[in-house]
């Protein structure tokens, strides 16, 4: 199973869900797209004529007017109208309110002097003591103990390294006097230097 942010499933699950939820839509409407058609089929054509049978019985209707002879026409006057018509004159500017002024009463505050405190005490510092010294421990030379034996024969006696050689004095290629081909100097492998 992939990973919760995997793109490609999680596209693929929505791209389900809209095809499923568009498909129930399709099949939800369809019964009314059916009834539509029924009924647009099946109804009256409105151009084709009634099929009315006209019998003898039925007497053709005449068009007479209403109240015709009875009216009599009067005239009537047209109203006039006066472009600017006169009116009263205009009134004195009516009073404007004006408030009746306040004065403000002074109302004695109670005044609320602080009592004294005692500052907060400060913790002391912590004094200021020696670190101790770390006590230097002797170092004890390595003692020579021969190893454990197994008990399975004779150990070995230890070998040496056999001596360095040095060249014979005046015998080196370099050309001068100077130890510094051989050993380190002093080593007795020659002469001194300048000597």
């Amino acid at each position: 199973m992939g990973s919760p942010y995997d793109t490609s499933e999680s596209l693929d699950r929505r791209r389900t869900m809209v095809r499923s939820v568009l498909f129930m839509i399709i099949i939800g409407t369809l019964p009314f797209y059916l009834i539509g058609f029924w009924l647009w089929g099946t109804a009256p054509d409105a151009d084709a004529q009634d099929n009315i049978n006209v019998t003898e019985d039925i007497i053709p209707p005449t068009n007479t007017p209403l109240g015709q002879g009875a009216l009599t026409a009067t005239p009537t006057l047209r109203s006039t109208s006066t472009p600017f018509p006169t009116l009263p004159p205009l009134q004195f500017t009516p009073p404007q309110f004006q408030p009746p002024v306040i004065q403000p009463t002074a109302v004695p505050t109670q005044v609320i002097i602080p009592t004294s405190t005692t500052a907060p005490t400060l913790t002391p510092l912590p004094s200021n003591t020696p670190i101790p010294q770390p006590t230097a421990t002797p170092f004890l030379p390595p003692t020579d103990t021969p190893p454990p034996s197994d008990g399975g024969g004779d150990v070995p006696p230890p070998v040496d390294a056999p001596p360095v050689d040095s060249p014979p004095d005046g015998g080196d290629d370099s050309g001068g006097g100077d130890d510094s081909g051989g050993g380190p100097p002093g080593d007795g492998g020659g002469p001194p230097p300048g000597g």
